[in-house]
């Protein structure tokens, strides 16, 4: 790229580099979000028509060769003055537009020698952009689900369609772990007073939906619940991510399936969901065999055999 001799017309690329601020971060999208946030190039490229090889051979392609070419054709000239026009409501001088042509070029440079970097291949950020951005391409439109199709994807799932159980339960919180965790359980049993640490959500809570409580408790606390007999004993102490519980479990009520009426909207979403995975799972299967796959053998996990012990009741 030839440098600027010109210096009246360096002081008017710098009062139309400040005017034309908005303009250049649209037309250098793709390069801003690709290296600042790993954007999505594929769109962009379309809409301007300014992607003339693929991203295979930009990565390969020496400087100088013909793949590595950069062109800018007179038709995307013209989008940029267009744009330019609808942001400044006159048209720009020729230093202005020379000032856009010289941006657009410097970014298609950091744009494909980001991409003969790898920085497309080492940055999570950027390929998690870009999957999905394909999944964007290759997903296409939608027709209307009918009532019939979202009845039948419905009743096909009926297991992701219910409440969640419901349960009511005491606790006795401690933000620490207790020192003598045993005295304190037969002090519960006994029905002796134990003070512990304040709780947010209170000592007792009545109807919690599980998934209520997996996201407050966590995981661990919800199936020691979903273990215990709601039979009013107490027992613990049972860890969460926000401290130690002696619980005593009061309710357990079960799931109850939730009518397709109610949340048919619910039955739109997950539809399209399944429909666009159906498309994305036939156009990587159509693809997977031009690559060679090198793939570790998946062996379960063998789990040890070990029962934790039964709480002590003296």
């Amino acid at each position: 790229m030839t440098p600027r001799t010109d210096t009246a017309r360096v002081d008017t690329d710098d009062r139309a580099r400040r005017r034309g601020a908005g303009l250049r971060r649209l037309l250098a999208e793709p390069v801003v979000q690709f290296l600042a946030a790993g954007g999505l190039i594929f769109g962009i490229y379309t809409i301007f028509g300014t992607a003339p090889v693929g991203l295979e051979d930009v990565v390969v392609a020496e400087p100088g060769s013909e793949l590595g070419r950069i062109e800018l054709t007179v038709e995307n000239l013209g989008n940029f003055r267009a744009e330019f026009e609808w942001m400044e409501g006159r048209a720009p001088t020729a230093a202005e537009l020379q000032a856009l042509v010289d941006d657009w070029v410097a970014d298609e440079i950091l744009f494909r020698e980001a991409l003969r970097s790898g920085l497309h291949r080492v940055d999570a950020k950027i390929r998690e952009q870009l999957i999905d951005h394909m999944r964007l391409l290759h997903a296409g439109d939608l027709a209307e689900a009918t009532d019939a199709e979202l009845l039948d994807h419905y009743l096909d799932n009926m297991d992701r369609y219910y409440t969640g159980r419901k349960l009511t339960f005491d606790q006795v919180y401690f933000e620490a772990a207790p020192t003598d965790p045993d005295a304190l359980l037969r002090s519960l049993r006994s029905d002796q007073p134990v003070v512990g640490d304040t709780f947010w959500l209170g000592p007792s809570l009545v109807a919690y939906d599980e998934n209520m409580l997996r996201s407050s408790f966590g995981g661990e606390f919800l199936a020691a619940l979903l273990e215990a007999e709601p039979d009013g004993a107490w027992f613990g102490p049972v860890p969460s991510g926000r401290g130690f519980h002696f619980v005593r479990l009061l309710e357990r009520r079960p799931a109850t399936p939730l009518p397709f009426e109610v949340i048919r909207d619910q039955v739109l979403e997950d539809w399209r969901r399944a429909e666009l995975e159906a498309r994305l799972a036939r156009f990587t299967a159509e693809k997977a065999p031009d690559y060679r796959l090198s793939l570790p053998e998946v062996q379960p996990e063998v789990q040890p055999d070990v029962q934790p012990a039964a709480p002590s009741d003296t």
